[in-house]
């Protein structure tokens, strides 16, 4: 069974990253479970690495970044993404992300896919510094055309 260590955000929490493991070889699973009636919009998978050992991986990020931890009781960070990720990459296997990306889209609807996307332009409209896209993974719904986004 696959160790991973995976790196998570969403557009209406810019700012945060979630940064956990899982056991399981479908990190889509872990992802969909988190997208709960408290959530608006789906999680994106930024980074997920299979790693020699999930449960010390997450323990060395989480106590690299403890002073940016939100909760002590949960894994949420106030954290650039890009620092997140920096902090991972050396330690990985392999990378697994675009797979998990691509899985965990397919089992989203595209009625969620939407709101996501709408999620995430508010955020680059009310918060500047996402403007550049580097802390938001945007990729459209495939349902939508360039017309009917606008100029961004």
């Amino acid at each position: 069974m696959a160790e991973i260590v995976y790196i998570l955000t969403n557009p209406v929490m810019p700012g945060v990253v979630k940064i956990g493991k899982t056991d399981r070889d479908e990190v889509q699973s872990r992802v969909k479970e988190l997208f709960t009636t408290g959530v608006p919009v789906p999680f994106d998978c930024v980074c997920a690495c299979v790693v020699e050992n999930n449960e010390k991986v997450e323990k060395l990020l989480h106590g690299k970044f403890a002073a940016e931890r939100i909760n002590p009781r949960r894994e949420f960070f106030w954290l650039n993404t890009a620092n997140a990720v920096a902090a991972l990459k050396p330690l990985e296997l392999s990378d697994v992300t675009p797979e998990v990306r691509a899985d965990a889209d397919s089992a989203i609807p595209e009625e969620e896919k939407n709101a996501r996307w709408n999620a995430r332009q508010k955020t680059i409209s009310e918060f500047p510094e996402y403007a550049d896209g580097k802390d938001l993974h945007l990729t459209p719904p495939k349902n939508l055309s360039v017309d009917e986004l606008g100029e961004t």
